[in-house]
């Protein structure tokens, strides 16, 4: 019998309920997985025939493992995929490659900008995405926006998501009234491959079926940078912020980033970019102590709200005492703003005075100087842009930890 009917008939059967236990190892896995890995070792003993079957099958799954269609082979190009794409494509019904994990890193990332190139669909990013390498000459992969309204503005032209190393996209609490599924009603998901899997082969094979191993990427961001005569001035703000941070950002620099204050720096020399993945606060300045030790050679830089701040300033103690390569920027609004957020996302409407005194930090204002220089850190305040990008510069260029308050 050949191997590959073999393979497909242990996927459909669903042993146990789709569970089985390992003797050794006494974990349930699902029977999928084990099929899966049996067919793996299987395509090992197969003749050339089989070969094409190699990287190109796609397990959709429903509810815990079970199988939804049981085997999807894909060997004559990836044909299934390919059609599905150009078909969204030619409809109008655009489809989305939606990256997680290590799919975010530069190769996968240049893999899957060959295969928009090729097919027109969009990349994106999911909204927790721990690590991103990204600056100028590496594709860009929009992130998946946190507030429902604005995901599912982002996601609503999208009749297809193909997933790499991330999931469907959901909102991060139950809000009334508002959908936790955020793509559009009847868009299908199709999961190329799970964030613990090759996710990077994935896309080298997806892209070699369709042709687009060997074109230019889409979606590659142009450099960004102002000379100093050209950085923006004036009153702080989203776009200047990033403006400043695109031109003077130090190159294969690390971001810590919490601040969920300003735009995109896309066009920055090539950096990675480092965000929380769950809903802690204050997360920002101790993974910046990590990162200044495993990359002693490389700047780290720290955008941090001063509410979040507040809960880990003690990392700036570690800064001063280690002699750390940081560079500090809280970005003091004098308030907690995420909550403000959050208290509108619930429906609460407009918080009252006692809602609002609980939400703020100026009743007294946080003096930020003044906490760093009492941790052993040297302290700045601006508030204005042309101040920022003035000690912003001074501060990457100079050995050892430096905090920046920047007044919003």
């Amino acid at each position: 019998v050949p191997a590959a009917a073999v393979a497909l008939r242990l996927l459909q059967l669903r042993l146990g309920g789709g569970q089985l236990l390992l003797r050794n190892s006494q974990l349930p896995v699902p029977a999928a997985a084990v099929a899966l890995r049996l067919l793996q070792l299987l395509l090992q003993l197969c003749t050339a025939p089989l070969l094409g079957l190699q990287l190109c099958l796609l397990l959709q799954r429903r509810g815990r493992g079970l199988l939804q269609q049981p085997l999807l082979l894909l060997g004559s190009g990836s044909s299934l995929l390919q059609l599905r794409l150009q078909r969204a494509d030619a409809a109008g019904e655009l489809a989305l490659l939606l990256l997680g994990g290590h799919a975010l890193r530069e190769s996968p990332l240049a893999r899957a900008g060959r295969i928009a190139a090729r097919t027109g669909c969009a990349v994106m990013s999911e909204f927790a995405a721990a690590r991103v390498q990204r600056g100028a000459g590496r594709v860009a992969a929009l992130r998946v926006p946190y507030v429902v309204e604005a995901a599912q503005a982002a996601l609503a032209r999208f009749r297809r998501i193909v997933l790499v190393g991330a999931t469907p996209p959901v909102a991060f609490f139950a809000y009334p009234d508002k959908p936790s599924l955020l793509a559009p009603e009847g868009c299908e998901f199709i999961t190329l491959a799970e964030v613990d899997e090759d996710l990077d082969g994935a896309l080298a094979a997806l892209a070699e079926r369709l042709g687009a191993s060997a074109i230019a990427p889409a979606g590659v961001a142009q450099a960004r940078r102002l000379s100093t005569t050209d950085l923006p001035t004036g009153a702080v703000s989203s776009e200047g912020v990033a403006a400043i941070l695109s031109s003077l950002l130090p190159e294969n620099a690390i971001v810590v980033d919490e601040s969920v204050t300003f735009g995109p720096t896309a066009g920055a020399p090539p950096h990675d970019w480092l965000t929380g993945t769950g809903g802690s606060i204050g997360f920002a300045m101790p993974v910046a102590v990590g990162a200044c030790i495993a990359a002693p050679d490389r700047r780290v830089v720290v955008l941090e709200g001063d509410g979040s701040g507040m809960y880990t300033l003690q990392a700036l103690w570690t800064m001063a005492r280690e002699g750390l390569n940081a560079t500090v920027v809280v970005f003091a609004n004098r308030a907690y703003q995420i909550l403000r957020g959050e208290f509108l996302g619930v429906g609460a409407g407009e918080p009252g005075p006692r809602a609002s005194q609980m939400l703020s930090l100026d009743s007294p204002a946080l003096d930020w100087l003044s906490l760093a220089r009492g941790m052993g850190v040297s302290a700045t305040r601006a508030d204005n842009l042309a101040d920022f990008a003035q000690q912003f510069a001074r501060s990457v260029a100079t050995p050892g930890p430096t905090l920046i308050e920047l007044v919003v």
